[in-house]
Protein backbone atom coordinates (compact mmCIF):
# COMPACT_ATOMS: atom_id res chain seq x y z
CA UNK A 1 0.00 0.00 0.00
CA UNK A 2 2.67 2.45 0.66
CA UNK A 3 4.45 1.33 -2.67
CA UNK A 4 1.76 2.42 -4.61
CA UNK A 5 0.84 5.77 -2.65
CA UNK A 6 4.00 6.91 -3.32
CA UNK A 7 4.02 5.76 -6.71
CA UNK A 8 0.73 7.60 -7.54
CA UNK A 9 1.76 10.84 -6.23
CA UNK A 10 5.43 11.09 -8.16
CA UNK A 11 5.37 13.25 -10.84
CA UNK A 12 6.80 10.60 -13.38
CA UNK A 13 5.05 8.51 -15.07
CA UNK A 14 4.71 4.84 -13.91
CA UNK A 15 3.26 1.74 -15.12
CA UNK A 16 3.76 -2.44 -14.88
CA UNK A 17 3.35 -4.07 -18.04
CA UNK A 18 3.72 -8.01 -19.00
CA UNK A 19 5.42 -8.64 -22.51
CA UNK A 20 3.13 -10.62 -24.56
CA UNK A 21 5.06 -12.80 -27.22
CA UNK A 22 3.80 -14.60 -30.52
CA UNK A 23 3.05 -18.00 -31.13
CA UNK A 24 7.29 -18.13 -32.46
CA UNK A 25 8.22 -16.83 -28.64
CA UNK A 26 9.32 -13.34 -30.02
CA UNK A 27 8.02 -10.50 -28.07
CA UNK A 28 5.37 -8.59 -29.78
CA UNK A 29 3.82 -6.56 -27.63
CA UNK A 30 3.27 -5.36 -23.93
CA UNK A 31 0.06 -5.17 -21.77
CA UNK A 32 -0.40 -2.19 -19.16
CA UNK A 33 -0.95 -4.24 -15.59
CA UNK A 34 -1.44 -0.71 -13.74
CA UNK A 35 -0.51 3.00 -13.71
CA UNK A 36 -0.53 5.79 -12.16
CA UNK A 37 -2.22 8.98 -12.65
CA UNK A 38 1.13 10.89 -14.29
CA UNK A 39 1.33 8.09 -17.05
CA UNK A 40 -1.72 10.30 -18.99
CA UNK A 41 0.45 13.59 -18.77
CA UNK A 42 3.59 12.25 -19.90
CA UNK A 43 2.47 9.36 -22.74
CA UNK A 44 -1.20 10.84 -23.52
CA UNK A 45 -2.36 7.67 -23.48
CA UNK A 46 -5.91 7.69 -21.80
CA UNK A 47 -6.82 4.34 -19.56
CA UNK A 48 -4.10 2.31 -20.42
CA UNK A 49 -4.55 -0.61 -17.62
CA UNK A 50 -5.66 -3.82 -18.97
CA UNK A 51 -4.50 -2.21 -22.76
CA UNK A 52 -2.04 -3.64 -25.37
CA UNK A 53 0.49 -0.94 -26.24
CA UNK A 54 0.00 -1.37 -30.17
CA UNK A 55 -3.83 -1.18 -29.33
CA UNK A 56 -3.02 2.33 -28.09
CA UNK A 57 0.01 3.38 -30.60
CA UNK A 58 -0.83 0.62 -33.65
CA UNK A 59 2.42 1.84 -34.85
CA UNK A 60 4.72 1.44 -32.16
CA UNK A 61 8.09 0.91 -32.82
CA UNK A 62 9.59 -2.47 -31.72
CA UNK A 63 12.39 -1.53 -30.21
CA UNK A 64 10.06 -0.25 -27.15
CA UNK A 65 8.66 -4.48 -27.38
CA UNK A 66 12.49 -5.31 -27.80
CA UNK A 67 14.30 -3.30 -25.04
CA UNK A 68 11.38 -4.35 -22.42
CA UNK A 69 11.56 -8.07 -23.07
CA UNK A 70 15.09 -8.02 -22.31
CA UNK A 71 14.27 -6.47 -19.25
CA UNK A 72 12.09 -9.13 -18.67
CA UNK A 73 14.06 -11.74 -19.63
CA UNK A 74 17.18 -10.64 -18.40
CA UNK A 75 16.53 -8.75 -15.50
CA UNK A 76 19.06 -6.38 -16.10
CA UNK A 77 17.53 -2.73 -15.21
CA UNK A 78 17.96 -0.40 -17.94
CA UNK A 79 18.05 3.11 -18.34
CA UNK A 80 18.04 5.13 -21.52
CA UNK A 81 16.54 8.01 -23.51
CA UNK A 82 14.81 7.23 -27.00
CA UNK A 83 12.12 8.96 -29.07
CA UNK A 84 9.13 7.84 -30.15
CA UNK A 85 8.15 9.34 -33.70
CA UNK A 86 4.20 7.17 -33.25
CA UNK A 87 3.38 8.77 -30.37
CA UNK A 88 5.88 12.39 -31.00
CA UNK A 89 7.55 11.93 -27.84
CA UNK A 90 10.60 11.67 -26.25
CA UNK A 91 11.15 9.58 -22.86
CA UNK A 92 13.61 9.35 -20.45
CA UNK A 93 12.89 5.85 -18.78
CA UNK A 94 13.87 3.46 -16.19
CA UNK A 95 13.35 -0.07 -16.68
CA UNK A 96 13.37 -2.85 -14.32
CA UNK A 97 12.03 -6.14 -14.18
CA UNK A 98 9.14 -7.27 -11.14
CA UNK A 99 9.29 -10.97 -10.01
CA UNK A 100 11.20 -13.63 -11.47
CA UNK A 101 11.22 -13.77 -15.14
CA UNK A 102 8.80 -16.10 -15.75
CA UNK A 103 6.32 -13.43 -15.49
CA UNK A 104 7.60 -11.64 -17.75
CA UNK A 105 6.66 -8.35 -15.71
CA UNK A 106 8.75 -5.10 -16.05
CA UNK A 107 8.05 -1.63 -14.33
CA UNK A 108 8.64 1.52 -16.02
CA UNK A 109 9.45 5.05 -14.31
CA UNK A 110 9.05 7.04 -17.30
CA UNK A 111 9.64 11.13 -18.14
CA UNK A 112 8.27 13.03 -21.29
CA UNK A 113 11.60 15.11 -22.05
CA UNK A 114 10.00 16.25 -25.63
CA UNK A 115 10.42 19.73 -24.45
CA UNK A 116 14.02 19.35 -23.54
CA UNK A 117 14.82 17.59 -26.64
CA UNK A 118 13.37 20.45 -28.67
CA UNK A 119 15.16 22.83 -26.75
CA UNK A 120 18.38 21.13 -27.57
CA UNK A 121 17.67 20.88 -31.15
CA UNK A 122 16.64 24.47 -31.26
CA UNK A 123 20.20 25.24 -29.60
CA UNK A 124 21.96 22.83 -31.73
CA UNK A 125 20.52 24.75 -34.76
CA UNK A 126 21.67 28.00 -33.68
CA UNK A 127 25.22 27.31 -32.83
CA UNK A 128 25.16 26.10 -36.53
CA UNK A 129 24.21 28.97 -38.03
CA UNK A 130 26.48 31.08 -35.77
CA UNK A 131 29.50 28.67 -37.07
CA UNK A 132 28.60 28.92 -40.81
CA UNK A 133 28.45 32.75 -40.24
CA UNK A 134 31.94 32.86 -38.49
CA UNK A 135 33.47 30.53 -41.11
CA UNK A 136 31.79 32.77 -43.99
CA UNK A 137 33.41 36.04 -43.05
CA UNK A 138 36.44 37.23 -44.46
CA UNK A 139 37.39 38.07 -40.64
CA UNK A 140 39.63 36.20 -38.24
CA UNK A 141 37.84 34.95 -35.20
CA UNK A 142 38.85 32.80 -32.07
CA UNK A 143 37.33 32.16 -28.81
CA UNK A 144 38.70 31.75 -25.48
CA UNK A 145 37.10 30.67 -21.90
CA UNK A 146 38.33 31.94 -18.74
CA UNK A 147 40.90 29.57 -18.77
CA UNK A 148 42.33 31.44 -21.37
CA UNK A 149 41.79 28.06 -23.41
CA UNK A 150 40.78 27.86 -27.84
CA UNK A 151 36.92 27.26 -27.92
CA UNK A 152 36.81 28.14 -31.08
CA UNK A 153 38.99 29.28 -34.33
CA UNK A 154 37.37 29.90 -37.96
CA UNK A 155 39.39 29.46 -40.99
CA UNK A 156 40.67 32.97 -40.74
CA UNK A 157 42.33 32.43 -37.44
CA UNK A 158 43.79 29.62 -38.48
CA UNK A 159 45.69 31.52 -41.56
CA UNK A 160 46.12 34.18 -39.00
CA UNK A 161 47.77 32.44 -36.23
CA UNK A 162 49.13 29.85 -38.39
CA UNK A 163 48.18 26.80 -36.50
CA UNK A 164 45.90 24.42 -37.32
CA UNK A 165 41.85 24.55 -35.39
CA UNK A 166 42.90 21.06 -33.83
CA UNK A 167 46.10 22.24 -32.37
CA UNK A 168 44.63 25.02 -30.63
CA UNK A 169 41.09 24.07 -29.47
CA UNK A 170 41.67 23.69 -25.92
CA UNK A 171 45.22 24.80 -26.06
CA UNK A 172 46.08 27.99 -23.50
CA UNK A 173 46.26 30.74 -25.33
CA UNK A 174 49.77 32.03 -23.41
CA UNK A 175 51.35 27.82 -24.21
CA UNK A 176 50.89 28.59 -28.03
CA UNK A 177 51.90 32.15 -28.21
CA UNK A 178 54.17 32.73 -25.31
CA UNK A 179 55.01 36.14 -26.99
CA UNK A 180 51.42 37.81 -26.25
CA UNK A 181 52.03 37.72 -22.33
CA UNK A 182 52.12 41.10 -20.82
CA UNK A 183 51.08 43.10 -24.79
CA UNK A 184 48.35 45.11 -25.15
CA UNK A 185 46.10 42.22 -26.68
CA UNK A 186 46.11 40.55 -22.91
CA UNK A 187 45.51 43.42 -21.73
CA UNK A 188 42.69 44.57 -23.50
CA UNK A 189 41.36 40.69 -23.67
CA UNK A 190 41.88 40.38 -19.45
CA UNK A 191 40.01 43.80 -19.29
CA UNK A 192 36.80 42.68 -21.67
CA UNK A 193 36.87 39.28 -19.83
CA UNK A 194 36.75 41.24 -16.43
CA UNK A 195 33.66 43.32 -17.23
CA UNK A 196 31.47 40.11 -18.84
Amino acid sequence: ARYRELLSRTDQGFCVLEILYDADGRPADYCFLEANSAFERHTGLVDPVGKRARELVPNLEAHWVEAYARVAEEGTPLRFEQGSDAMGRWFAVEAMRVGDERGRQVALLFTDISERRRAESALRASEEQVRAVLESISDAFFALDRSWRFTYVNRQAEQLLDKQRDELLGAVIWSSYPGLHGSAFERAYRQAMDSG
